[in-house]
């Protein structure tokens, strides 16, 4: 039996024009970069254009050279003070409410 290929194994052609300036330039690229055709040379330019534009998240991003920025899990020592104060004070009041509740100061 054959091997299965799923739609992300099959190469499927595309098309674009390009300045017959670069047409040149790619010609100049397919002899240094040691490829046997244009099309050689492209598509390995087109694996690594095609990552860095998904990284970017949009065109506009990938255009300006930018990638989304992820968020940090890092809080600043500034914001960790203020939450440990917070809890602090939320389970100190808590505590005293519990007490109050029972019948003896705390």
């Amino acid at each position: 039996m054959g091997s299965h290929q799923g739609p992300q194994d099959i190469s499927y052609p595309l098309s674009f024009r390009v300045p017959l300036s670069q047409v040149e330039e790619i010609d100049e690229a397919v002899v240094r970069e040691r490829r046997k055709r244009r099309s050689d040379l492209l598509e390995a330019v087109w694996h690594v254009a095609w990552a860095n534009y998904q990284r970017s998240g949009s065109l506009e991003s990938y255009a300006e050279g930018r990638r989304i920025s992820k968020r940090s899990k890092r809080v600043s020592e500034d914001l960790q003070e203020q939450l440990y104060t917070a809890l602090e004070t939320i389970l100190g009041a808590g505590a005293f409410r519990v007490d109050r509740g029972s019948g003896r100061a705390s």
